[in-house]
């Protein structure tokens, strides 16, 4: 009876439908090349999660709701024509078909109630997956919604996680720690994409700097996974994540999707067919080491790893 209503309704939109979307936010937050696509991939098929599908490195946390930045920033319209796709290697991977309605987006945009940050946030992600009419996960009883955002070297980091948490208080920040050499390895592999001076290690360690004042602040509301353990026990360390936050564990986490369509795992390599964790990754840097011990800020880098590495063992609790 409901699908037979809707396909009479043609394009229009039935406001009665409309599914909020105010869960909290589990935000990850990391360098680039440490795991965040693969993270949101895991989560994709996740009944309790709605998985926004691509980086938000538009979304600062502003502290004033503006309709007009929420708007453009939670707008799937440019994905309409080409397709959701991650470049890989300067190649595209398989494209994730995107049927976005602008029309129903702005409609439901305009009819939310919009006076405090979380508020607006609430309003674009609700316009978001309403207005996706393709979005294969919007029923049923969530908990949270995903989003990913990229750490670089003049981020506002500190100023972002505060503004984060004043909006989401029931939230969380994961960071993925990954070793410096096999994240060095990858940036490089990506031609220096991600690189702005001599030592790459000036991207890598100010972002670790920065995540340990905020734990400092925030306490066991950001938690720390080691990037080695996500692909080699996927398994087992998003269990004890979903333990920890109120998730069920479900089969689904061992597949990587987008919108319920498979895509690789690694969002690096166009010609990688693998839809689960790839354990080959770790280790990556054992071909650069002696390379990267030459680097100044190496020993440093190393020793806070070896630092967060002990708070993901723990899941930072």
């Amino acid at each position: 009876m409901f699908f037979s209503r809707k396909a009479t309704d043609g394009n229009r939109l039935v406001r009665d439908w409309i599914v909020p979307v105010d869960q909290p936010v589990i935000w990850v937050f990391q360098p680039p090349r440490s795991g965040g696509t693969l993270f949101l991939r895991l989560f994709d098929g996740h009944p309790q999660v709605h998985v926004h599908p691509a980086p938000m490195n538009n979304i600062r946390w502003p502290t004033r709701p503006n309709l007009e930045k929420i708007s453009t920033a939670f707008s799937l319209a440019k994905h309409n024509e080409v397709g959701f796709f991650k470049t890989a290697s300067k190649r595209k991977q398989p494209v994730t078909p995107i049927y976005f309605d602008v029309g129903w987006y702005n409609a439901i945009l305009a009819d939310q109630a919009i006076d405090t940050p979380r508020q607006a946030f609430s309003a674009g992600a609700t316009a978001r997956f309403n207005a996706w009419r393709n979005y294969q996960n919007l029923y049923g009883e969530k908990r949270y919604q995903l989003m990913h955002s990229t750490i670089w070297k003049r981020t506002p980091t500190t100023k972002m996680i505060d503004n984060f948490f004043s909006a989401y208080p029931d939230g969380y920040l994961l960071f993925i720690a990954r070793k410096p050499e096999d994240w060095l390895v990858s940036a490089l592999k990506q031609g220096g994409l991600y690189l702005e001076t001599d030592d790459p290690l000036e991207e890598y360690v100010p972002a670790y700097e920065r995540i340990q004042h905020a734990i400092d602040v925030h306490g066991n509301k950001i938690i720390v996974l080691d990037f080695d353990m996500l692909v080699r026990k996927p398994k087992e360390t998003l269990a004890k994540l979903c333990n920890m936050i109120g998730l069920d564990y479900r089969s689904s986490l061992g597949t990587t999707t987008a919108n319920g369509m498979p895509v690789p795992a690694n969002s690096s390599h166009d010609s990688d067919l693998l839809f689960a964790p790839d354990p080959s990754l770790v280790g990556k840097g054992a071909e650069i080491i002696d390379t990267a011990r030459a680097l100044p800020k190496f020993v440093h880098a190393t020793a806070l790893f070896d630092h967060f590495l002990g708070m993901a063992a723990n899941n930072h609790t």
